[in-house]
């Protein structure tokens, strides 16, 4: 995309010397030609634009993905009697629990994950007080 910028930004600058030096008689047809070049040139910016933005996104979410898993095999790999070590690395992966009166549970990823769990059962939200 680059070089067909480049290459029409030539192309234009070709015309306009054309046009300049008397070469180029018909109005007409350099208005034409002119105006071809300036569109493929802001198509093609507007194109690598959103190119180079679809490749950040795509980078952040790798590097996300990356950082979630690091955070997984650690927690994968503690040991459960150390209470600090597990508590830290909860922290990482969550930013928020919210229980609402009902027993709705909402668990908010670090990462900007919603995760929802329905309100308890009966039985099972007498069982837990």
């Amino acid at each position: 995309m680059r070089k067909r910028i480049a290459d029409n930004r030539q192309c234009l600058f070709e015309l306009r010397r054309e046009k300049m030096s008397g070469q180029l008689l018909d109005e007409e047809q350099y208005r034409l030609e002119k105006s071809f070049y300036e569109k493929e040139i802001v198509q093609f910016e507007r194109r690598l634009a959103e190119a180079a933005e679809e490749l950040r996104k795509n980078s952040d979410l790798t590097e996300l993905y990356e950082n979630v898993a690091d955070m997984l095999d650690e927690l994968l790999d503690l040991d459960f009697d150390h209470f600090d070590e597990m508590q830290l690395i909860l922290k990482k992966l969550l930013s928020q629990i919210t229980v609402d009166r009902s027993g709705d549970i909402q668990v908010v990823t670090a990462f900007g994950l919603p995760l929802q769990e329905p309100a308890c059962e009966e039985e099972t939200e007498l069982s837990h007080r």
